[in-house]
């Protein structure tokens, strides 16, 4: 049992970490999932490097669920070529909502049901779009009981790090650590279940590397103040 709840793990990790990497790479063509295996540092889960064969299926399962779909390069392709051919896939309207709110593929497709009070919190990006579409303000909204939407925020705050670190000018020790701790985040967060008590220990360690930095600038300011926020309400401080 543990073992087909670990492959279960695996399968819905690649699937999101694919659906991320189109969302990432869309303004770009064309762009071949080979690529993504091909990416730096090579894709794994749990320290096992994903193979082509894993690819092959996750991608004929997003392209069940509605997540993606062929992209037609007619540039490159032949006159004869099948339009159902997924080698150049690319995101459909589904799957941006998908890579948008964050969440794992897995709960994407069967969120978590319940009538659960809400609070909603702002998260503000002075450089604009970096998170949750063209604007510089995202709207959240936290169901509490630790469901699909608190493991989408704290994504959220993943990707933001993700993005911002390159210009919080860190030293390399610093940025490699703060960055190995997103990591884990999103690791942590791409398993279904997803672990609380997992999650926490990722999500602090983020915040030791941010608020541990030797020199504060006022991205890095920006990223603690809101670090706090979305902690303080998916764990209640």
């Amino acid at each position: 049992m543990n073992s087909e709840r670990a492959l279960i793990r695996r399968k819905d990790h690649i699937r999101t970490a694919i659906i991320r990497w189109l969302y990432q790479d869309q303004s770009t063509l064309p762009a071949g999932l080979g690529w993504f295996l091909a990416t730096q540092p090579p894709p794994s889960y749990e320290g096992v490097l994903i193979t082509a064969a894993e690819v092959d299926e996750a991608q004929g399962y997003l392209w069940n669920q509605g997540l993606v779909e062929p992209r037609y390069p007619r540039d490159i392709y032949d006159e004869d070529v099948d339009e159902d051919d997924l080698m150049y896939p690319r995101l459909t309207a589904k799957g941006v909502d998908c890579a948008e709110m964050g969440m794992p593929v897995s709960r994407f497709i069967n969120p978590t049901q319940g009538g659960a009070s809400t609070t909603t919190y702002n998260v503000h990006n002075p450089k604009g779009s970096v998170i949750g579409g063209s604007h510089g303000t995202v709207r959240q909204t936290n169901n509490f009981g630790f469901d699909a939407a608190q493991v989408g925020h704290l994504l959220q705050l993943a990707t933001l790090i993700r993005q911002m670190a390159p210009v919080l000018n860190l030293p390399a020790e610093e940025e490699a650590e703060l960055l190995d701790g997103v990591r884990e985040l999103e690791t942590a967060a791409s398993d279904a279940p997803a672990d609380q008590g997992v999650l926490r220990r990722a999500t602090d360690r983020v915040m030791l590397a941010l608020t541990s930095a030797s020199e504060v600038t006022g991205g890095l300011s920006l990223l603690i103040q809101q670090g706090h926020e979305i902690v303080n309400a998916v764990f209640g401080g």
